[in-house]
């Protein structure tokens, strides 16, 4: 497997789309964040951020949803839980 280096989210939030997804254990949530990483590769004003930093209320990744222009959920699973962290938060 060939590892990539993403461009960090917090870098510049305001103006762009954040895209919060759950890399669950399901093998959906892992097409989720495959999903996620290929946005934040081909979509300009797309990044990825750390929906589980979000939900342990880091305030740094809290700031970054904040400023979004959009925010973008994915969810692993039926229970949605990526939607629950934002609609909660």
């Amino acid at each position: 497997m060939k590892w990539q280096l993403l461009s960090g989210c917090s870098k510049e939030a305001e103006g762009l789309d954040i895209i919060l997804s759950c890399d669950g254990a399901s093998s959906v949530g892992q097409v989720g964040h495959e999903v996620s990483v290929k946005l934040t590769k081909d979509v300009e004003g797309a990044r990825m951020c750390c929906i589980t930093a979000v939900g342990a209320g880091s305030n740094v990744h809290v700031d970054i949803a904040r400023k979004s222009r959009r925010l973008i959920m994915i969810n692993g699973c039926p229970l949605q839980c990526a939607s629950k962290i934002v609609r909660e938060g």
